[in-house]
């Protein structure tokens, strides 16, 4: 969050540029953006790939518990969505 007052997003966007290999990788980093919970651990890490028209998350990481959201993926135009809800996922994502 950016600002007091802010609200927080319902949905996490995540661009997908490939490598010349059609990879890509990332990992997203997550805390309450509020309190110094962050330095005991209060935390959350969740690894993102896509190979083969697939995007690929892992299970997170951490004690870190965020509101409900959805996980929106986007390349070349197409997008795929998936609620989070804590668990590792394999999501069907094709360019154009």
């Amino acid at each position: 969050m950016n600002y007091v007052g802010e609200h927080p997003a319902d949905r996490l966007r995540f661009d997908v540029y490939p490598d010349a290999e059609g990879r890509a990788a990332g990992s997203l980093y997550e805390d309450d953006g509020l309190t110094l919970g962050y330095l005991h651990g209060v935390a959350r890490h969740t690894e993102v790939t896509y190979s083969a028209s697939e995007i690929r998350l892992s299970a997170p990481t951490g004690s870190y518990q965020p509101p409900p959201r959805h996980f929106v993926f986007s390349l070349g135009g197409r997008t795929s969505e998936i609620a989070d809800d804590g668990l590792a996922h394999r999501v069907p994502l094709r360019g154009l």
